[in-house]
């Protein structure tokens, strides 16, 4: 591979990586300021709630996050297996609210 192409090749990872960081700090940073307690009591106290669901399946530990507001339901992150994914469904629907928004943090297998 010539200089020129390795240069090219190391630009474009390198602003996927930036980009796929300022993704996940958009994402995370809310989520924290949200759960800490002192910046809100409570997510019910002000018509959210956040719910992590941790997949049930022995060898893969994925988290997903179900952020419910009053009229509809955020989903971060999906699951792996189809049992973890069912379920997970089923934790949605008991919310019965409408799910707008699925946002994939990134793109590895065990979240999409």
């Amino acid at each position: 591979m010539e200089q020129r192409q390795k240069e090219s090749v190391r630009g474009t990872l390198r602003s996927r990586f930036v980009e796929g960081l300022a993704v996940c700090s958009a994402v995370i940073s809310p989520l924290l300021l949200m759960s800490c307690p002192s910046a809100f009591a409570s997510g019910q106290q002000h018509g959210f709630s956040i719910k992590v669901f941790t997949s049930p399946d022995d060898q893969f530990w994925n988290n997903s996050v179900i952020v419910e507001g009053e009229h509809q339901v955020m989903l971060v992150d999906a699951q792996l297996t189809k049992t973890s994914a069912e379920r997970l469904l089923q934790e949605i629907k008991e919310t019965k609210k409408l799910l707008s928004i699925i946002y994939i943090t990134h793109e590895h297998a065990d979240h999409f």
